[in-house]
C-alpha cells in the first residue's frame, strides 16, 4: 500500500524507521504545522505562520453578494442557465444547509435524525484534517464486528475510513441504527439498513465506494429533500458527486499521484469549453509548466470545472420540469409506465415491452400530458378489474401535478452544489501552484513531485488551514483569494 496521509494504522501503530510512530506522524502533520521543518533550509512552519506579517488574517470585511447570470453549454448543443457566480468572481453557498433542507415526511421510518456532532460536510468531511485516535475505532470496530460482513481487504478500508473524525461520527451512528456493512458492487440500502462495497481490486476505488454509501446514510438520516425524493437516480447523487470527487482528489495525492486521474470527471467533462484534463496534459506532455501555471491559475480552468460539474443537476432540473415517470403496479404482475412530456414531438404511443433479464412486461405510454390519456385506449394492455383504481390514480397525478416527478433542485440548492464544485477547483489549482513551485525549488521533475513527502505535508498544512475556514452569512470570505494567499505562504517555505 502507498504512503497516504493519514497512512493506514494498524490496532498497533507501526514504527517508521526514524522512530516516530505513524499516530505521531499523523498528529504532527494534520493537527498543527508544528515540529516540521521543511526540506529547504530548515525553516519550520510553526516558526513561519507565527510571524505576524505571514498569517492568513480571518476575514473581517463582508462581501454583498451579487450573484451574475452564467450559462452551461453541453457539447450536444443545450444550454442551461444559472445564477450563482458572485460579481467578485467567487462562489458562495445558500449559507443555510440547502442540501440538507428537511423534507416534510421521511420515507425511511426507521433512518431519521440527525447526527450528534456537525459533520463538516461542505468543507473537512473525508478530508482527514481532524482525525480519530486508533483507540476510538478500534472499539468501534471491536463492538459492532458481527455487523462488518467484508473480507480483510474491505476492512482495511474501513479502519482507513474511521480515521477522519467526522467519517467516524456517521459510521457510529450508522452502526447505533442497526447497520451493516457487507461485500457487494456498492449500494445504500434504508431498509434493512446496509451498505455493500468491496468488490473492486483497486483499493482507492473501494475507499470512494465506501466514502459515497455513507453519504447517501448521511443524507437519509438527515431526511435530505434530495435523498427523499422519490427519484429512481437519487437527487443527492447531485450533491454527493462533488463531495466524492474532493475525496478523490485528496486520495490521489496520498497515494502519491497527481490529481489527474478519471475519477476527478469534472476534469472530463462535457461542457462545450473542453475538457480541462485533457488541456493539462497536452500541456505537462509538452513541457511547458509556464503554460500550466497560467491555465491552473485562470478564470477559464475555474469556470469549466465548475460548469462541468453543473451539467448533471442542470440538466435533471430541465428533464424534470418537462416530464415525469408515472408507474402503476398491475395486478397481473405486469407494470404501466406513464412517460408524461411536455415538450414531446413525436405522436403519443402505447407499445408492450419485456426486456431481457427482467421479469414481467411493461406497458409503455408516451403522451404530452396524462390528461389526454383514455381508459379505453388501454383496454387490451390491462386487466378490466384494474380500470377503476387506474382512473382513480390518474385523477391524483392531473389534480397534482408534481406527484411522481423528480425532484427539482432549488436555487440555493444550485448555489451549495456549485460552491462544493468550485471548493474542488480551488483545492486543484493550489496542490498544482504549489507542485510546481517544488518541482522548479527542488529540481524534481513535476510528475514526481507528487510522492515526495516533502510535497504532501506543504499540502496536508494547505489543506487543513484552508478547510478550517468556514463561510457563514454574516462573515463570508472569497475562498479562491484566501486560499491563494495560504499558498502564497507555504510556497515561501519550501
Amino acid at each position: 500500500m502507498p504512503e497516504k496521509f493519514p497512512s493506514n494504522i494498524s490496532e498497533k501503530d507501526d514504527i517508521e524507521s526514524d522512530g516516530i510512530s505513524r499516530r505521531n506522524f499523523l498528529k504532527k502533520t494534520i493537527k498543527s504545522a508544528a515540529g516540521f521543518a521543511l526540506a529547504s533550509g530548515g525553516l519550520q512552519l510553526k516558526e513561519f505562520f507565527g510571524t505576524k506579517e505571514n498569517q492568513v488574517a480571518e476575514s473581517k470585511e463582508s462581501y454583498d453578494i451579487k450573484r451574475v447570470k452564467e450559462q452551461v453549454h453541453h457539447i450536444s448543443g443545450r444550454t442551461w442557465e444559472f445564477q450563482s457566480m458572485a460579481e467578485n468572481g467567487e462562489y458562495y453557498p445558500s449559507f443555510h444547509d440547502a442540501l440538507f433542507e428537511r423534507k416534510k415526511t421521511s420515507t425511511s421510518s426507521e433512518i431519521s435524525g440527525d447526527f450528534s456532532d456537525d459533520l463538516k460536510i461542505y468543507n473537512q468531511f473525508g478530508t482527514f484534517v481532524e482525525t480519530t485516535d486508533s483507540p476510538h475505532f478500534g472499539d468501534l470496530l471491536k463492538k459492532y464486528d458481527d455487523r462488518i460482513l467484508v473480507n480483510e481487504n474491505s476492512r482495511k478500508v474501513i479502519k482507513y475510513l474511521l480515521q477522519d473524525n467526522y467519517v467516524f461520527v456517521a459510521m457510529k451512528q450508522f452502526f447505533e441504527d442497526g447497520g451493516k456493512i457487507k461485500s457487494g458492487k456498492g449500494h445504500y440500502s434504508p431498509e434493512p439498513l446496509e451498505i455493500e462495497f468491496g468488490n473492486s481490486e483497486d483499493e482507492a476505488r473501494n475507499e470512494a465506494t465506501l466514502y459515497h454509501e455513507i453519504l447517501h446514510y448521511i443524507f437519509d438520516k438527515k431526511d435530505s429533500s434530495l435523498s427523499e425524493s422519490h427519484d429512481t437516480f437519487g437527487s443527492d447523487h447531485h450533491a454527493i458527486k462533488p463531495l466524492e470527487e474532493r475525496f478523490n482528489i485528496i486520495s490521489s495525492i496520498s497515494h502519491g499521484k497527481a490529481p489527474l486521474g478519471e475519477d476527478i470527471e469534472n476534469l472530463y467533462g462535457f461542457t462545450s469549453e473542453g475538457r480541462a484534463g485533457e488541456r493539462i496534459n497536452q500541456i505537462l506532455n509538452d513541457g511547458n509548466l509556464q503554460e500550466f501555471n497560467r491555465y491552473i491559475s485562470s478564470d477559464d480552468f475555474y469556470k469549466n470545472y465548475v460548469h462541468s460539474g453543473l451539467v448533471s443537476p442542470l440538466g435533471s432540473n430541465q428533464y424534470n420540469r418537462n416530464r415525469r415517470d408515472i408507474i402503476y403496479e398491475l395486478s397481473n404482475g405486469h407494470t404501466l409506465r406513464i412517460m408524461e412530456n411536455y415538450t414531446q414531438g413525436d405522436a403519443d404511443s402505447i407499445e408492450k415491452n419485456k426486456f431481457g433479464g427482467v421479469e414481467g412486461t411493461y406497458i409503455d405510454i408516451k403522451i404530452r400530458d396524462i390528461k389526454e390519456l383514455q381508459i379505453e385506449s388501454l383496454s387490451s394492455y390491462v386487466p378490466s378489474s384494474d380500470k377503476e383504481n387506474i382512473q382513480l390514480f390518474l385523477r391524483e397525478h392531473i389534480k397534482d401535478v408534481d406527484k411522481q416527478r423528480g425532484h427539482i433542485l432549488t436555487p440555493d440548492q444550485i448555489h451549495d452544489i456549485s460552491f462544493l464544485h468550485a471548493y474542488n477547483a480551488i483545492i486543484l489549482e493550489n496542490s498544482f501552484i504549489i507542485a510546481i513551485e517544488f518541482s522548479r525549488k527542488k529540481s524534481i521533475p513535476l510528475k514526481e513531485v507528487f510522492s515526495q513527502q516533502g510535497y504532501k505535508r506543504i499540502f496536508r498544512v494547505f489543506l487543513e488551514k484552508f478547510t478550517s475556514l468556514e463561510q457563514q452569512e454574516k462573515k463570508h470570505f472569497p475562498a479562491r483569494v484566501k486560499a491563494r494567499e495560504i499558498t502564497e505562504q507555504l510556497m515561501q517555505a519550501i
